[in-house]
């Protein structure tokens, strides 16, 4: 896609005392229609790996937190509050990532996405 983001964590408390609060570029890898919202979802990988527990997690799934905002408003200089997913790389690689139905916890996080200048 050739998109990048600056990600800011807002919270938890836990995963930005470990790393900061950024903001951490990242690559807009991928991006899906959620059904039945029509809401976009993105697949983001992380330029530096953050810290979570004793794992490093590089790719996450975006979705952002209210139905109204739409990530097309990155274009537009905005910024987009949504809620990260941490995926591991074999789920990031695979044929669909956006399928977090067996997904049983890990690295999730609040935070601001802009587009990188």
């Amino acid at each position: 896609m050739n998109t990048k983001v600056d990600v800011t964590l807002v919270d938890p408390w836990d995963l930005v005392t470990v790393n900061g609060s950024g903001p951490f570029v990242a690559d807009v890898v991928q991006f899906c229609l959620v059904e039945p919202t029509g809401a976009t979802a993105l697949l983001l990988e992380l330029h530096s790996p953050l810290r979570y527990n004793a794992e490093e997690c590089r790719y996450f799934i975006a979705t952002t937190r209210q139905e109204n905002v739409k990530f097309e408003d990155l274009g537009i200089g905005k910024p987009i509050a949504c809620n990260l997913t941490g995926i591991p790389e074999g789920k990031a690689k695979s044929a669909n990532p956006f399928d977090l139905s067996l997904w049983r916890g890990g690295a999730t996080a609040i935070a601001d996405l802009r587009l990188h200048q």
